[in-house]
């Protein structure tokens, strides 16, 4: 509708044009001497025989522009000034055209805001659901707290027999040397250790239901009395 439009003011506006310029070319009078009767700038003139209405001055002057050269040269003065006249209304309607594109381009640029807003906000959410999904998951196979607070690590005696006390966590499961051993409500742990002569090893594994395991070693040695 738009290029409609615009063709129709193109068209009008060269059929004005065209008329002028045939008319003063038959009477055969110069645009120099058409200024000078008329007493009208004659930039003003070559616009009206070029159809270029935009470059005379805006409002009724260019309708009195026109009308006085119409009759200037003899032309039908109601006429032309009627085609003018539609000429401006057709620029009136793609104005207003355009302005309407305008305000739905706007109204378009404003509802997509919300919508960037919108999928902004859905890719943080899922973003937070995958990191508290892996933090999550990392809680569940990351290996338990284990602390061996007795014997420490190469640890010599002359006894028989040593008591091992660590810390856990408190849903951990805690083996020394492959046996199940109770932990209290704060995950601590203790377990008497019978020794032999020589190089011991204690083993001390803590685990939980889906996790790692958690495992240290200590050494002792028995020397005999």
């Amino acid at each position: 509708m738009k290029e409609f439009h615009t063709y129709k003011i193109l068209e009008n506006n060269e059929i004005i044009a065209k008329e002028l310029r045939r008319a003063r070319q038959e009477k055969k009078i110069s645009l120099k001497d058409a200024s000078r009767d008329l007493k009208m700038n004659q930039k003003y003139l070559e616009a009206l025989e070029r159809g270029n209405f935009e470059e005379l001055p805006t409002g009724v002057y260019r309708v009195n522009f026109l009308r006085e050269y119409a009759i200037y040269l003899g032309l039908s003065a109601k006429e032309l000034t009627a085609l003018f006249g539609e000429t401006e209304k057709e620029k009136k309607e793609v104005n207003i055209n355009n302005y309407f594109v305008k305000k739905a381009t706007n109204v378009h640029y404003f509802v997509t805001i919300p919508k960037l807003i919108k999928n902004l906000l859905i890719v943080v959410a899922v973003s937070f659901c995958l990191v508290y999904l892996a933090f999550y998951l990392n809680n569940i196979i990351a290996p338990p707290e284990l602390q061996i607070i007795y014997p420490p690590e190469d640890f010599v005696t002359i006894e028989k027999e040593v008591l091992v006390q660590g810390q856990s966590d408190v849903e951990a499961e805690v083996y020394i040397n492959n046996v199940l051993v109770l932990t209290n409500q704060t995950g601590s742990f203790e377990k008497s250790i019978k020794l032999k002569s020589g190089l011991n090893t204690i083993v001390v594994v803590a685990s939980k239901k889906y996790s790692r395991e958690n495992k240290q070693e200590r050494k002792i040695l028995v020397n005999n009395p």
